[in-house]
């Protein structure tokens, strides 16, 4: 008997219940527990619990749920933001543990221009986060240029492998078996807030490209100030450095035939192809002036 309470957020949370729910019925499915995130353009919430309240599978929210009743076999926390203190806890990790511990690890891995992304399903660890021992891993290449966007769709197909790793071998009567991490390949990826979200420009600009498209939707997107306004960059590219005699980061040094403002960074440039202003509103107006700092 297979049975999952299973507390998700997002996107992949939504995917995989619906593989549960498909591949394994109904029956397999005890609850299932989410919550909004705000810090997501779109958090999937409405989607989830659609989907739940049309298959009549049970569903509640974060703030109104209590575990300790529950006699689910197993309980999978996917995109999950808060602790849980359950026996039967299975932690999904969007990274190749022990790297990328903590908090986004997968804009960490764009960022950083990783090969190679990938999830791993853990125990909980009493000492800290993301240190328990391994139950399995799953992984995919990537290339560049990417978004986020397109690498969740990527790395949710390493979710659905190791669901069905986890179930199968419940289901065929076989023992899970963990292993422990290698603490000394461990890293570890920091919270972020909304200032984390805004463009260090004295970075190499294909850095800033990686970044600009791994924080972009469903995430706040990059932003600079100019001036006193914030602009919301959503696309852009690096460019070939030029010799730059008097390096100002953040400055423009020209634009191309589109009006696309071309910027200094610590190395190399970045064009701005696609941008707005805070309130929603095109960004062409302010753009039109060629003296601007990005900061």
């Amino acid at each position: 008997m297979l049975s999952i309470d299973l507390y998700i957020i997002g996107h992949k949370g939504f995917v995989c219940l619906q593989h549960i729910f498909n591949k394994y019925g109904i029956e397999s499915l005890n609850c299932v527990i989410t919550a909004r995130d705000p810090n997501m353009a779109n958090d999937n919430h409405s989607l989830i619990q659609e989907f739940c309240t049309r298959n009549n599978i049970k569903v509640h929210n974060r703030a109104s749920f209590d575990p300790a009743n529950s006699e689910a076999t197993f309980s999978f926390a996917i995109s999950w933001k808060w602790m849980l203190d359950l026996s039967n806890l299975i932690v999904f990790h969007d990274s190749l543990l022990p790297k990328y511990r903590g908090f986004a690890p997968l804009v960490a891995q764009l960022s950083e221009g990783e090969k190679e992304i990938g999830v791993t399903a853990l125990l909980p660890s009493e000492t800290s986060y993301d240190c328990g021992d391994i139950i399995a891993q799953r992984s995919t290449s990537i290339d560049y240029p990417i978004t986020i966007e397109q690498a969740i769709y990527q790395v949710e197909g390493c979710y659905l492998e190791l669901i069905d790793f986890i179930c199968n071998n419940h289901l065929n009567g076989k023992q899970l078996v963990a292993t422990k991490q290698l603490e000394s390949n461990a890293s570890y990826s920091l919270w972020r807030d909304s200032s984390d979200y805004f463009i260090n420009w004295s970075n190499d600009a294909c850095f800033i490209e990686r970044f600009v498209n791994a924080v972009g939707y469903p995430y706040g997107c990059a932003r600079s100030y100019v001036d006193n306004d914030v602009v919301i960059i959503k696309e852009g590219v690096a460019m070939p450095d030029l010799k730059v005699v008097n390096r100002d980061c953040g400055k423009i040094i020209m634009k191309d035939a589109s009006n696309h403002p071309i910027v200094v960074c610590g190395s190399g440039l970045f064009k701005i192809t696609k941008a707005l202003m805070s309130d929603g509103s095109e960004s062409l107006e302010i753009f039109k002036r060629f003296r601007l700092r990005f900061r």
